[in-house]
């Protein structure tokens, strides 16, 4: 059986005892660190499940532990959830670390408060976790062109990639898949039923209620000439054929991060 693991970083010997005592008899595996050099050496090693964080610790800042581990995605304990513990809260300091921590618990608290909170914020954080990795797997991209032969070739090249790929060879069936899916990236040739493809273009653009308004749209034709100013200004990308699919499938990746941040602030 595999427990889950708690770091207790805590300047307070006794606390630090009683709090080891409450994990390990609720299932827990825990260790503590007493001071931010102790804290970082043993977080730089050891993957944890949970941190429980005093934000003052002597003469060191518990903010200083925030920023350090949510400072790089590579970081080993990057993801693990932080409860701050404290029994003298600074509302100011809590609303500059909020959006990098799980939780707050007050001193004093028992038993089950505590492993409440920690039960919660490691399984949100799982949840998270779970989000981001089918996210990152099913990505999908719409595809509008009546190159059939092509069609197929982008379509299995971005399969292999570990896109979701769903195709259209006509503006008008395109309209229809559109209404019914939400997607990451839409790809339009321009030369589709004379031209239509400026008419997908349009339709999307001018519909604020539309499924797919905000999706960023790639413009992937031989015919970039036929673009006006300002079906430019509505499209991320315009690429000329013939293309490179791998230098496409950097692209796609490239505008669809974009996307998602500009969604997350704007959250």
């Amino acid at each position: 059986m595999s427990f889950k693991k708690v770091l207790i970083i805590e300047d307070d010997i006794d606390l630090i005892e009683v709090e080891k005592m409450q994990l390990e008899n609720a299932g827990y595996e825990a260790q503590s660190a007493d001071s931010l050099d102790k804290a970082l050496k043993i977080l730089e090693k050891e993957k944890f499940d949970c941190i429980l964080l005093d934000m003052n610790l002597h003469t060191d800042s518990g903010k200083d532990i925030i920023l350090i581990l949510k400072e790089s995605p590579k970081h080993i304990n990057y993801s693990t959830p932080i409860i701050i513990v404290s029994g003298d809260l600074n509302i100011e300091l809590i609303k500059e670390v909020r959006d990098k921590i799980a939780s707050v618990l007050v001193k004093p608290f028992n038993t089950s408060d505590l492993t409440e909170k920690i039960s919660k914020s490691i399984n949100q954080a799982q949840v998270t976790k779970q989000n981001k990795n089918s996210a990152e797997k099913t990505k999908s991209i719409f595809i509008v062109d009546d190159d059939k032969e092509y069609l197929n070739s982008i379509k299995d090249f971005l399969q292999s990639e570990r896109f979701q790929v769903i195709t259209s060879a006509s503006s008008h069936e395109a309209v229809v898949k559109l209404q019914n899916q939400k997607f990451d990236t839409i790809l339009v040739d321009l030369d589709i039923d004379h031209h239509n493809g400026e008419w997908i273009i349009n339709l999307l653009r001018n519909d604020s209620g539309h499924l797919n308004h905000k999706t960023p749209i790639i413009i992937v034709t031989g015919f970039s000439n036929l673009s006006t100013p300002i079906v430019k200004e509505k499209v991320q990308q315009i690429i000329e054929k013939p293309v490179s699919f791998a230098e496409l499938s950097k692209t796609i990746n490239q505008e669809i991060s974009i996307s998602r941040a500009s969604l997350v602030k704007s959250i």
